[in-house]
């Protein structure tokens, strides 16, 4: 899933973008291509560590780095365009 997705997730599910975290994530892409996602760093343990060592320590910018994880793992991009459409054609109500 691009950054762009996980962006948006950011913002339905907390309000707020955190592209630090996207980045962090993937930060071993360049060397491990699409197997980065077998890296460490591309794993629950570091989206915990990095949210931990991160000036704000937001619980959000730890449980974005572990959706992040889950969205790629599950291939949820349908779902995020489809969430996306709904809330900008005001469908589903966003209090």
């Amino acid at each position: 899933m691009d950054h762009r997705r996980h962006r948006k997730i950011d913002r339905i599910l907390f309000g707020e973008e955190f592209p630090d975290v996207h980045k962090h994530l993937d930060s071993t892409y360049k060397i491990s291509g699409k197997y980065h996602r077998r890296d460490f760093v591309h794993s629950p343990i570091s989206a915990i560590l990095y949210g931990l060592m991160s000036e704000d320590k937001k619980i959000e910018r730890i449980l974005s780095g572990l959706v992040h994880i889950i969205a790629d793992e599950l291939k949820l991009d349908w779902l995020v365009d489809l969430l996306d459409l709904l809330l900008r054609k005001k469908i589903i109500i966003n209090d």
